[in-house]
């Protein structure tokens, strides 16, 4: 496997040689190629590097250009309710540290609120758009349009993908902005999920199932929308500023 790894596009012929010379291994070709059918090594040849997508090669092109957010708040522009949200994948752990799930919430920015949220085994594109259609919905509710809401996320596939970005961009009319350095260009998202996840920790430890860690989650960020004061909004609930708002 070494040497398949090192020399990904020698066959059996070479890594006979060089198993022979520079490993001090007499092994017949027979064998060498056999090994190699067996542990599947010949398939270390054969896959290559995915080819940059249009929106990755765009991403490196544009640079900062890319992070709205983060220009926004260079330039000290105050950013009013329902201007900007943000998103990303973050992992549960239950069932007594057994098993895992994939958390993807929505935050607005200013009210702290959580629009929408959706949990799945992986962090997939659909898991993401179903966050983003229950955090459509609420903003139908609280009266505000989604056209023009900007959307910040980091550049994993889920985000630069045609599936999100046709739906963001195309049916939604929203904006995206992509944070170039992870989680240090999204620290509103970093911040909400390192609270989330600590200050119900034990509640999902002790989730057996996947239904109960949702009913948890469901609990908990109506209680975070409605209930939990926070600091940056006056310790008022995210409801209760946007109501004075």
């Amino acid at each position: 496997m070494e040497i398949a790894r090192k020399h990904s596009s020698y066959g059996y012929k070479r890594l006979t040689t060089e198993l022979n010379e520079n490993y001090g291994h007499q092994i017949n070709k027979k064998v060498v190629l056999k090994l190699t059918r067996d542990n599947q090594l010949q398939l270390l040849r054969k896959v290559k590097k995915p080819k940059p997508s249009f929106v990755t090669k765009t991403l490196v092109a544009m640079g900062d250009k890319m992070n709205i957010v983060g220009q926004m708040l260079a330039e000290g522009k105050v950013i009013n309710p329902f201007e900007v949200c943000y998103t990303d994948f973050t992992e549960i752990i239950y069932c007594y540290g057994k098993r895992r799930l994939q958390l993807s919430p929505i935050m607005e920015h200013a009210s702290k609120i959580a629009l929408g949220w959706a949990l799945g085994n992986t962090a997939t594109t659909e898991v993401a758009l179903k966050a983003w259609d229950m955090a459509t919905k609420a903003l139908k509710n609280l009266g505000f349009s989604k056209e023009g809401l900007i959307i910040h996320h980091d550049r994993d596939p889920v985000y630069t993908g045609y599936q999100w970005l046709g739906q963001i961009l195309l049916v939604d009319k929203a904006l995206v902005s992509y944070a170039l350095r992870g989680f240090k260009d999204n620290p509103e998202m970093e911040s909400f999920n390192g609270h989330f996840k600590g200050e119900n920790k034990t509640l999902f430890w002790e989730c057996e199932k996947p239904e109960e860690v949702s009913r948890v989650v469901d609990e908990r960020m109506v209680y975070y929308n409605t209930e939990r004061r926070h600091s940056s909004l006056g310790n008022k609930s995210p409801l209760t500023y946007l109501k004075n708002w």
